[in-house]
């Protein structure tokens, strides 16, 4: 070791005392260095901001399709709510299937309307005086209402707007849907009115929000008139879950915005509501009526990457002062060896020396704090007497790849300390070569556990986040996204090599019954044993997809015949007749009204495969249900 210590002591005060001599070098190097960081500090800044963006537009697209899938919802159901009303004209039972409609997720009032705008209807989870005007309520009539008026005049079947009025029992104001009722014949019988609180819709959110999709404290989703620019809905990630109504919040002006390097649709935006300053994400909402602002605060996500900022201004100011202290020190040839140990145990971070025969030739204190043996047990000794094998023959494979081609390596490796922790390591390892002495491999390793961790947890995260888009959770089945990009490859395919694929859709019939009658819990169970079912039933190249409800969709890209089609069609319906019989012994009876759809005979597209399905599949039902019919137009 005191051969050694001298050698290094000697060979570091030579190169040192020759650069104290041309202090213009040393000045030259900080500057390179200086630049060096800086420009790491500048990518990495952009890079750190471009996966916020990607990150931004992904949230934006997935709040999207939720709010699309929301309009489209309510437009069924207030579209189902017309039909009942229009087939029961005495009320016998449309009211208890309106009741049943607002009680599921989506409504919280419905109104039905005559053809002069009498209410003759309604069912709410608020007294409606707290939601009409008092005109309305007071005469029980919209024909008075401005609104109704322009939805009589469009002769639209159905109309979605922003309501002014503010409800605090709702938690702000509200969204509402028009739609018109009419005979068989296309005559006007009168009109469907569906109301949404943001609060609903702020709860909507916060699921997604507590399932990980969550831009931080200072995260915000807008939702702003494209032509007023004023607020219709804000909602902030802080808050769980408050949103704030319209009526209180500036509108947004173009002067809150600045351009961005990525794209129109990203700006920097400053809030006039908190004064914070975002990066958003600007999506067209509602045919570009409305536009959807999702945004992040350079705080949160700027936050890791200011803190190494700090970090790294602070090491290069400690690394600056002690070249030029260490070059005056050598150049004064003063405590060579004290003061070399002196500077490298006042790293924070483990330096150590390894020769070519894998020997350790110097360690500092935080290597020996590491290993758990004083110095004087750890200089001399090869790695593998000290560490586990597995560990040594790691080290080893990056000190190996060093001394061979003499180039930097760049790692990150693990260790375990006395007291049994995983600890993680970013390791530089370079060659150092000292006249007379064998080549040796000088390392720093600095502990970056706690960023490990977090990186690890963010991988978790974001694994967790693309299952939860793509599959759904209860069933373990695609969903209705995983549903269409699969169907639309195996279509683009198909096309390409001018094949036939059938597609079945399939609704449980009697599953509300049961649902009903015996609880969620067992709605549940009943669900996945019937997409038990239907996977055992089908091969390997099927694909069964939950889209929703007791609705499933089966893919059959081999199908290419309606024969084929049909057979697995009255397999799976013949399946799912038969009881399913619970732990508790209680057998559960439904069955199955199933559509069927060949492309490209009737269908070359993934929304016309999907529709017609649909619309077979419903005459099924309309049929008398635990059936198999086939669309032929």
């Amino acid at each position: 070791m005191n051969v050694f210590a001298t050698s290094l002591t000697s060979y570091l005060s030579r190169v040192l005392s020759n650069l104290g001599e041309k202090r213009w070098v040393l000045v030259l190097v900080m500057l390179i260095q200086a630049g060096g960081l800086v420009i790491y500090l500048y990518l990495s800044h952009n890079w750190i901001e471009s996966g916020v963006v990607q990150s931004l537009r992904n949230v934006s697209s997935m709040h999207l399709r939720g709010f699309e899938q929301l309009e489209r919802t309510i437009s069924y159901q207030l579209a189902s709510v017309g039909e009942a009303v229009a087939d029961d004209a005495q009320f016998r039972y449309a009211k208890e299937y309106i009741r049943g409609e607002v009680e599921q997720t989506g409504l919280d009032s419905i109104i039905v309307l005559d053809r002069t705008g009498k209410i003759i209807a309604s069912e709410s989870v608020v007294p409606l005086e707290l939601i009409l005007p008092p005109s309305v309520f007071a005469t029980q009539s919209f024909r008075d209402l401005p609104q109704f008026k322009t939805f009589q005049r469009g002769g639209t079947n159905s109309t979605f707007f922003v309501s002014r009025q503010y409800v605090p029992e709702m938690g702000g104001n509200g969204m509402i849907m028009y739609h018109m009722m009419t005979s068989p014949e296309g005559r006007p019988l009168g009109s469907v009115i569906g109301y949404t609180s943001l609060r609903s819709l702020s709860m909507l959110l916060y699921a997604d929000t507590a399932r990980g999709f969550d831009l931080g404290k200072n995260g915000v989703l807008s939702i702003f008139d494209n032509h007023t620019r004023q607020v219709l809905y804000r909602y902030a990630y802080s808050r769980v879950p408050v949103e704030e109504h319209s009526l209180a919040l500036p509108a947004i002006r173009d002067r809150y915005f600045q351009n961005t390097r990525y794209g129109p649709d990203v700006k920097y935006y400053q809030s006039p509501v908190d004064g914070v300053e975002r990066l958003v994400v600007l999506t067209p909402l509602h045919l570009g009526q409305w536009m959807q602002l999702v945004g992040e605060s350079p705080n949160e996500y700027l936050f890791e990457w200011r803190i190494q900022v700090a970090i790294s201004v602070f090491v290069f100011i400690c690394v600056s002062f002690l070249q030029v202290l260490l070059m005056d020190i050598f150049r004064q040839n003063k405590a060579q060896r004290t003061l070399l140990d002196l500077v490298l145990n006042s790293v924070d971070a483990c330096v150590y020396l390894k020769t070519s025969d894998r020997r350790f030739s110097y360690v500092n204190s935080k290597t020996a704090e590491l290993f758990g043996l004083p110095v004087e047990q750890i200089i001399g000794r090869r790695d593998k007497d000290i560490l586990p094998q597995k560990l040594v023959d790691d080290f080893w494979a990056t000190d190996k790849q060093v001394l061979e081609t003499g180039n930097r390596q760049l790692c990150t490796e693990m260790m375990i300390n006395p007291q049994g922790e995983r600890r993680y390591f970013s390791t530089i390892k370079e060659l150092v070569r000292i006249p007379d002495q064998l080549p040796a491999v000088i390392g720093l390793s600095t502990d970056v556990t706690e960023l490990h961790e977090q990186t690890e947890a963010r991988k978790a995260a974001e694994d967790a986040i693309r299952k939860m888009a793509f599959f759904d959770q209860l069933t373990g089945l695609p969903n209705r996204r995983m549903l269409e990009e699969r169907l639309g490859k195996t279509l683009a395919q198909a096309k390409l090599k001018q094949q036939k694929l059938s597609l079945l859709f399939i609704d449980l019939d009697k599953f509300k019954a049961v649902n009903d009658l015996h609880g969620h819990k067992t709605g549940d169970w009943l669900l996945t044993q019937a997409a038990s079912r239907m996977s055992s039933v089908l091969r390997a190249s099927d694909i069964v997809s939950r889209i929703g409800g007791d609705e499933f969709v089966v893919l059959l890209p081999d199908a290419q015949s309606l024969d084929e089609a049909v057979r697995v069609a009255e397999r799976i319906r013949a399946l799912l007749e038969q009881p399913f019989v619970m732990d508790n012994g209680v057998a559960l009876d439904i069955s199955s009204s199933i559509g069927v759809v060949i492309y490209p005979d009737l269908a070359d597209n993934v929304h016309d495969l999907l529709h017609f399905a649909d619309e077979a599949m419903y005459r099924a039902k309309k049929g008398g249900k635990n059936a198999v019919e086939v669309f032929t137009g």
